[in-house]
């Protein structure tokens, strides 16, 4: 009898005891994105099922993305923690950022004269943001109508239509321009 009495007690302080309340993630644990600016992440719920107030969120690494306003930000390429903290809890999800590089070429010529050089440039982003590439992979095709070096200096060697291709990692742009014959000189200029 005495041992019944003892176990009715153990299971009313179990029973009677509030629960405390629990921090979940409301999303993927994981997320990934291939642009700079606000991400669209997992929220924290309390046990109302809402973000609690006073809820704070740090990032980790901060060269990756950054916490402003509550909003996660993408900053730059890598992979980061990203944890909410409210009173003795915290939740956690992975960021990670790789955007897109892309390539377009700024003003190309439409036509070269033989014999001519011109400098090709290149506008580059990453993640829509502006950005300018480490380095650049020049070609030309097809060969035998012009040359390009590796600071993107193009020399027209004889008349066609040629593709100038720069590339940076899996990136790519590609322009097409005509190489004409140079304006012969007048024999009897003034």
């Amino acid at each position: 009898m005495r041992r019944t009495a003892m176990l009715v007690a153990v299971l009313a302080a179990c029973t009677s005891s509030e629960p405390q309340p629990q921090l979940a993630l409301d999303g993927p644990a994981r997320v990934k994105v291939d642009t700079l600016g606000k991400v669209d992440g997992p929220h924290a719920v309390g046990p109302e099922g809402v973000e609690p107030e006073g809820l704070v969120w740090s990032v980790t690494p901060d060269h990756v993305a950054r916490v402003e306003d509550g909003q996660v930000i993408a900053i730059g390429r890598g992979e980061a923690m990203v944890t909410g903290n409210w009173h003795d809890q915290q939740v956690q999800w992975e960021l990670v950022v790789e955007p897109t590089v892309t390539l377009a070429f700024d003003d190309p010529p439409a036509e070269i004269e033989v014999g001519d050089r011109r400098k090709l440039a290149i506008q580059a982003t990453i993640g829509g943001q502006p950005a300018i590439p480490v380095s650049l992979d020049w070609s030309v095709e097809p060969d035998g109508i012009a040359v390009i070096d590796e600071d993107g200096v193009l020399e027209a060697r004889a008349a066609g239509t040629i593709w100038v291709t720069a590339k940076h990692g899996t990136s790519e742009a590609m322009a097409e321009i005509d190489v004409v014959p140079a304006d012969p000189e007048p024999a009897n200029a003034p």
